[in-house]
């Protein structure tokens, strides 16, 4: 036989939901028992009161804030539902772009740390350094261009923050990767004290009509080296790589630009970082 009154431990127990979440429900005038002991305070459900439950439940789902929910309960027209089930729709939609983007952020920092262990590996196996010709491809960036310290000996992660701001300020899905532009000859990183035309950037899906600071980049070839350790040391690698294009027979004026790989905002193990470093090729400017 059917019960006309359930308890709180049986309508839990019924519906497959806690006995806190009813008393929650009824302490933010959710959904509220039929009846309530004036004596032992103890709560007690109808029959009726289950498809509620389940309601609940089944909203809870699919998203629905416990607010609307509550509104639905007392009107359950279908019209309603609709805009209801609408409205959230546009919300799990915004959640899963944002889910989405951070599964790529996640996905390249990964690969990044993936190709900095093989690089490392490849020192500590005391492979030859390998320089290549590699095609830079266009792409679009977020960037911020001033004089500044470059010397190897400096930390570029306050240029990392203001560019995380720009990203942030105008909604950019920007890479994780940081990457340093010398529009001044490559030497100057490695003379103490040294300033010069510093672009700092990040790759970037697409490009907001109201940035300043977004430009094409790339779209040209480079000869390229990758190096592990501190920047301090990069210079001879810089000067080999330099000469070795030369002797192919391409033109390298001295510009260049730098993939912080790993940097000390992933590791702060110096001998670990590892830089990817470009000479573009016969082009004067980048």
């Amino acid at each position: 036989m059917k019960k006309q009154m359930y308890t709180i431990g049986e309508m839990a127990a019924l519906c497959n939901v806690t006995i806190d979440q009813l008393r929650h429900y009824d302490r933010q005038d959710i959904f509220r028992p039929a009846f309530r002991s004036p004596d032992s305070g103890y709560r007690f459900y109808t029959e009726e009161q289950i498809s509620d439950v389940l309601l609940i439940k089944s909203l809870k789902k699919l998203g629905l804030p416990l607010k609307e929910i509550a509104l639905l309960l007392t009107n359950r027209d279908l019209e309603r539902i609709r805009l209801s089930l609408e409205e959230n729709l546009v919300l799990l939609r915004r959640d899963l772009d944002a889910a989405r983007l951070r599964y790529t952020q996640e996905l390249e920092v990964l690969k990044l740390v993936r190709t900095a262990l093989t690089a490392i590996g490849s020192r500590e196996s005391s492979r030859e350094l390998s320089y290549r010709i590699v095609d830079v491809p266009s792409r679009l960036i977020v960037s911020t261009r001033y004089p500044d310290s470059c010397g190897a000996e400096d930390s570029f992660i306050y240029r990392y923050a203001e560019l995380l701001n720009l990203a942030d300020r105008y909604q950019l899905p920007a890479t994780r990767m940081i990457s340093a532009i010398f529009h001044d000859h490559f030497s100057h990183q490695f003379q103490s004290g040294e300033a010069g035309d510093l672009e700092i950037f990040m790759s970037i899906a697409w490009q907001p009509a109201d940035c300043p600071h977004c430009r094409s980049f790339g779209g040209f070839r480079a000869a390229m080296a990758t190096h592990v350790g501190h920047y301090r040391d990069m210079e001879p690698v810089y000067r080999d790589l330099a000469r070795w294009a030369t002797s192919l027979g391409h033109r390298v004026n001295g510009l260049s630009f730098q993939d912080f790989v790993i940097s000390r905002t992933i590791t702060d193990r110096e001998s670990d970082y590892v830089t990817r470093i470009y000479l573009p090729l016969d082009t004067d400017t980048i």
